[in-house]
């Protein structure tokens, strides 16, 4: 924050300030999510970029990058702390994949372009979550199928699951940006 503070001291009045902060769905006072004051950050900011992805993590369990609720809560946490012309809303462009039989591939980021690649080529059943508003995609990659590489690592024989985004659960987030009258 001081930082921040300093930086628009600095740097001329015609020039944007924009600070980058971590979603923070839960009101959590401890941790790294809780180390960014939205209060102050958006007294110096012109803006406050919240990155409203990664939910479900890489090491952590399957589960959507940024379900709608998660969202929403990280908008209400911002909107406790300044105005909604403050907040602009960060959402992923990308997906997260877990090998279900190891351990070895937990929650990888993947590009969605790779992703509708892997749909096809392995015939992935898709489901639409309603609930989370997330895209999810199921497949076993069998021996001497196509191999894709993901993270540089290629995929070994396997079952796996993908949480990812489409137009679909995009347009849900971008319906609360509209409900909420962001940047």
């Amino acid at each position: 924050t001081e930082f921040v503070r300093l930086l628009r001291e600095k740097i001329p009045a015609d020039k944007e300030v924009s600070t980058a902060v971590a979603a923070n769905p839960n009101n959590w006072g401890s941790g790294w999510q809780a180390s960014y004051d939205y209060s102050a950050l958006a007294h110096y900011s012109d803006y406050l970029m919240m990155m409203t992805y990664d939910e479900h993590y890489n090491g952590g369990e399957a589960g959507p990058v940024a379900s709608i609720q998660f969202v929403e809560n990280s908008i209400k946490y911002a909107l406790n702390h300044t105005t909604a012309d403050k907040v602009v809303v960060g959402i992923p462009l990308f997906g997260r994949i877990w090998s279900v039989d190891d351990r070895n591939t937990m929650g990888t980021g993947v590009a969605i372009s790779t992703v509708n690649e892997m749909v096809d080529v392995y015939g992935a059943t898709v489901t639409y979550d309603t609930a989370t508003e997330s895209v999810k995609a199921e497949f076993e990659i069998k021996q001497g199928d196509r191999q894709f590489t993901v993270a540089g690592k290629v995929l070994p024989a396997g079952r796996y699951v993908v949480w990812y985004e489409n137009d679909q659960s995009l347009q849900a987030k971008l319906n609360l940006i509209n409900q909420y009258n962001l940047k």
